[in-house]
């Protein structure tokens, strides 16, 4: 009997389920609409289907200002190959945005290209926004012109794949690639993934807005994660700050991720993170196999200013910059782990800090290479101003600088390991390969770096090269002379 009851209990289940599958369509746009396409305009073809609903759109120029709203699981696809789809926002059309989704789930873009080049006289005008707990999800798309590529408002949440976000412009440099805010702190949060994507020619490739009420940030942040992606070329010549990420309420258990990236040509601080003036914060911040190049001229800032109160990780980062610092550790920076890192700057120091809050925090540094190739009056590591209290513990490195102190005096703490070197007069005793004339922080053979790592429980370098290999461990971000990849393993 009760065998019974279940059969019947799970064929009521499907039945009921049935109509939502059967009402599920798939229409195509095109120009001209029937007889050869089921519609001229993408919006009419929104508002036909159902949810659940395919739009498979022709290569054309569509003219229009797409709104989603209130939506489950609908999926817009532009041609894989040849003429794009291209969303195509004219100046007659005095609209904010190209596409706005509002209240909706699993929204998909596939092959499309969303243009707002001409000029409409919005200024903050935006290539996508998504808003009140919207979630979409961008494969292969193109998004140009305006002020942002992606506005991800009051809760909006992207993941992208493949995406090109490119060209745009404001007069008060306040252009992003992705902006994430919100007006309210009942908002819920706003989360971006992405993968394989390019963000150039911004003045904010991502930029953080708090949008501060009494002080406090308004704007809820879940998880920042960028993978095997490029930022390239953006320039913020007023501010100074590339990747701004100021204060925001955090979600609990909300991290920043940057990996497997690479960061070129940028303006003043390429990271500029901010706890000031709130207290909210990720639980972590961590750069993996990134590699940060912009050696050739100087820029005022830092490469990575650390002042979120949360833990930062720096594993296999390869730094060649013309910057004040390479890194500068903030007032409420909470500690950093740097591993397997190679940190070159032409510029003052390696690595610098100001007075930071109480308790102090651990900058635990193994396996890296610091190198001020200049020699330069500034310690590899120098403070400035007051005496910090953080306490510096560093062993298996390097600090390849022609200074006398590796270390400033100002600093309350350094613990010194017996497999650490400094104060060498070599002016490339690390043996780079080429620093001055291509940034290449790749060791050359008989570099002292090679084989004289330890195991610390990472093996790849950042190139996703096996490390220990021939032999042994190599400090810095770079295994030498190592030709085995993991590049297409799962595992790691």
């Amino acid at each position: 009997m009760k065998t019974s009851f279940t059969r019947i209990s799970l064929l009521l289940a499907l039945l009921a389920f049935l109509p939502v599958l059967a009402s599920a369509l798939t229409v195509t746009v095109g120009p001209g609409g029937p007889p050869t396409y089921d519609y001229a305009n993408i919006q009419d073809a929104i508002n036909a289907v159902p949810d659940g609903s395919t739009i498979n759109i022709a290569g054309a120029n569509y003219d229009e200002h797409l709104l989603i709203i209130g939506r489950r699981d609908l999926t817009l696809a532009g041609p894989a190959s040849g003429t794009p789809a291209a969303v195509v926002i004219s100046a007659t059309n005095v609209v904010n945005e190209g596409v706005y989704i509002d209240n909706s789930s699993a929204i998909q873009f596939a092959n499309l290209k969303i243009d707002m080049t001409a000029n409409n006289g919005v200024s903050w005008r935006a290539g996508i926004v998504a808003t009140m707990g919207a979630a979409f999800t961008g494969t292969n798309l193109f998004v140009t012109g305006g002020a942002r590529c992606i506005n991800l408002w009051k809760g909006g949440n992207a993941t992208l794949s493949s995406c090109t976000l490119t060209k745009v412009t404001r007069p008060d440099d306040w252009a992003c690639g992705i902006e994430i805010g919100g007006d309210m702190t009942t908002d819920p949060a706003s989360s971006i993934n992405a993968d394989k994507c390019l963000i150039t020619e911004t003045n904010y490739p991502v930029m953080i807005n708090p949008y501060e009420s009494g002080g406090h940030p308004c704007t809820k942040v879940g998880i920042v994660s960028f993978t095997n992606s490029t930022f390239s070329n953006n320039h913020n010549g007023q501010y100074g700050i590339t990747m701004r990420f100021m204060t925001a309420a955090w979600e609990p258990n909300a991290y920043v991720l940057f990996q497997d990236c690479y960061f070129s040509d940028w303006d003043g601080y390429c990271f500029h993170m901010d706890s000031w003036p709130d207290t909210q914060t990720p639980s972590s911040v961590t750069f993996r196999r990134v590699k940060f190049s912009d050696y050739a001229a100087y820029n005022n800032g830092a490469v990575l200013f650390l002042n979120y109160r949360c833990p930062v990780i720096l594993e296999n980062v390869s730094i060649a910059a013309y910057s004040n610092e390479g890194v500068y550790i903030g007032y409420y920076n909470r500690g950093i782990t740097m591993n397997y890192s190679s940190i070159a700057n032409v510029n003052d120091s390696v690595i610098g800090i100001r007075e930071v809050q109480l308790p102090a925090p651990n900058i635990v540094i193994r396996d890296s290479l610091l190198y001020t190739p200049n020699g330069f009056a500034w310690q590899p590591v120098a403070t400035y101003g007051a005496t910090s209290a953080a306490a510096f513990d560093i062993d298996w490195s390097i600090a390849n600088s022609a200074n006398v102190q590796d270390f400033s005096p100002n600093i309350a703490s350094v613990t010194r390991g017996t497999h650490y070197t400094y104060n060498t007069a070599d002016p490339n005793y690390c043996k780079f390969t080429d620093f001055a004339g291509t940034g290449d922080l790749h060791l050359m053979a008989g570099s002292p770096a090679i084989g004289t790592g330890t195991d610390i429980g990472i093996y790849v370098d950042c190139e996703k090269k096996i490390r220990p290999y021939d032999g042994g461990y190599d400090m810095g971000a770079y295994q030498y002379n190592s030709v085995l990849s993991v590049k297409d393993w799962s595992i790691y």
